[in-house]
């Protein structure tokens, strides 16, 4: 009767042993899989990071109109060669000043131009972000090239597309068609050709071609004028993620004005009039300063004309593009 006794007291101590056993199992698996846990929070976190920061780079290349309206006008002035006649005046029979007249007319902008923008934007907050432009456009007669900084701020986004506001403050320039140089027809007799020729033919109005310091000027060459000055931006755009969100359809429309001011004269020459048999005679645009000596006033006198304008713009900005995110 003591055996089953003897067999109670053997197993107490064993069931004793097995039950501290497995209770030190379960907590070496409760203290594992919290610092697996631990360790996958801390790895989605950190991969969602990475993710995120991925993205906080943007480069986009695309297709633009752009236009600014505008109007203004420097007045009436003649371009004359008046320092390669010794200084003659042009009231004196015996000068050989040959000399070209630009007839008062006004600029228009009105023309759109079409071109490329560059543009890049840093993500700072989820919402905000900054950008930096550089779009150039080239129209009839006319083109157009600034450099933009910027904010983008988004008030929408679903899924994959989202509309953010932007503005844009920079600096460019505008080259627009103002007039065409034509020759002055007076009585006072000068030598035609080369200024300072003497070749025995003898017309009664100005030469029709200009030789000066700065360049050589045609009757028919058209004169355009190059401004300079402070634009700026307001507008929304719209961005559409594609594949993984890597890549970014993106579209803008924008309101741009500028305040600008006289930098130089460009002058396109009228090609049908100048031929491969002069060399002399450039067929590329090339510029003319304002302030050069050979920029007269049209007083038939050699006063520096001392041009100077001021313009107001106003416009439209659209463009269309593609964009990488990294």
């Amino acid at each position: 009767m003591n055996h089953p006794a003897t067999i109670n007291r053997s197993v107490r101590p064993t069931t004793l042993k097995v039950l501290i056993a497995t209770m030190c199992c379960l907590a070496v698996m409760l203290v594992s899989s919290q610092a697996m846990a631990q360790a996958n929070l801390f790895a989605e976190a950190e991969k969602a990071i990475q993710k995120d920061s991925s993205k906080h780079h943007e480069f986009y290349i695309g297709a633009v109109g752009s236009a600014l309206f505008g109007s203004g006008d420097i007045g009436q002035f003649d371009i004359s060669s008046w320092q390669n006649t010794s200084g003659t005046r042009v009231d004196n029979n015996a000068n050989l000043e040959a000399r070209l007249r630009s007839t008062p007319a006004k600029f228009d902008g009105s023309a759109m131009g079409r071109g490329i923008v560059l543009g890049y934007t840093y993500k700072l907050t989820d919402k905000m972000s900054l950008l930096a432009e550089l779009p150039v456009a080239i129209g009839q007669g006319s083109y157009s090239a600034a450099f933009y900084g910027g904010l983008l701020y988004q008030v929408y986004q679903k899924d994959n597309f989202k509309v953010s506001a932007v503005a844009k403050l920079g600096y460019g320039q505008q080259v627009m068609r103002h007039t065409k140089l034509s020759t002055i027809q007076d009585s006072i007799p000068v030598t035609a050709g080369r200024t300072g020729s003497s070749n025995g033919m003898v017309y009664n109005d100005y030469g029709k071609v200009a030789f000066t310091r700065q360049g050589t000027f045609l009757d028919g060459d058209h004169l355009l004028l190059s401004l300079v000055g402070v634009q700026y931006q307001l507008g929304v755009v719209a961005d559409l993620g594609l594949w993984k969100d890597r890549f970014v359809l993106k579209g803008q429309v924008a309101y741009q004005g500028a305040y600008t001011w006289l930098d130089k004269l460009v002058v396109d020459p009228n090609r049908s009039t100048r031929t491969d048999n002069n060399s002399r005679l450039p067929e590329n645009p090339y510029e003319l300063n304002p302030k050069n000596a050979a920029i007269v006033k049209s007083d038939l006198r050699n006063t520096q004309a001392d041009l100077k304008m001021n313009a107001l713009l106003h416009g439209v900005f659209i463009s269309m593009g593609l964009g990488i995110r990294f």
